[in-house]
């Protein structure tokens, strides 16, 4: 069965970044009880130190969709306001689905997600081969393999890769000895 990964991303409230994240500890700990529910992830991006991120790993998407279904879903989710520097609607969720389970990745220091979008007249199956490649790269250069890529339920023929790394720095060490043209 494929992991999903409910991928919720929002500009961060001070007190999210002040507290890394711990805003959302009474959420979290309702998630941990709810079946399906692996692992909950929450960070603020490292670039623009902004953006927050909240990363709920499911057992499959079809768990997600019994938890979404649930009547408190929406008391929950109001939870997550003190986090947010703008209202519910400021933030932008997807789901990705993963053949292989993404906590190495998830669990490092740093997240990398990558987002691919098909253009038009490229088959999938050739991005999808050109995603292995990638994260068979990245896999030899990363202490946190395996790197994980699965397409957005949302958006279609949008696939992110998903690498752990231990620093920015290593990242863009290890990404720097590729040419880019």
């Amino acid at each position: 069965m494929a992991i999903a990964l409910e991928f919720l991303t929002f500009p961060a409230s001070d007190a999210f970044i002040k507290n890394k994240g711990k805003s959302f500890q009474p959420i979290i700990d309702e998630l941990k009880t709810r079946e399906g529910c692996l692992k909950v992830y929450t960070g603020v991006q490292a670039e623009d130190k902004k953006t927050g991120y909240l990363l709920i790993v499911w057992g499959s998407y079809e768990l997600h969709k019994k938890f979404i279904d649930d009547p408190n879903y929406g008391k929950i989710v109001q939870g997550l306001l003190p986090g947010y520097a703008g209202g519910l609607e400021t933030s932008d969720m997807q789901h990705i689905v993963f053949p292989q389970d993404p906590a190495n990745a998830l669990s490092a220091p740093i997240s990398e997600f990558a987002f691919f979008v098909l253009k038009e007249g490229v088959k999938k199956e050739a991005l999808l081969e050109s995603l292995g490649v990638l994260s068979a790269e990245a896999d030899k250069v990363t202490a946190h393999a395996p790197s994980v890529y699965g397409e957005s339920r949302e958006h279609p023929n949008t696939f992110v890769l998903t690498i752990g790394w231990d620093s920015v720095e290593v990242t863009q060490t290890s990404l720097s000895r590729y040419d880019h043209h």
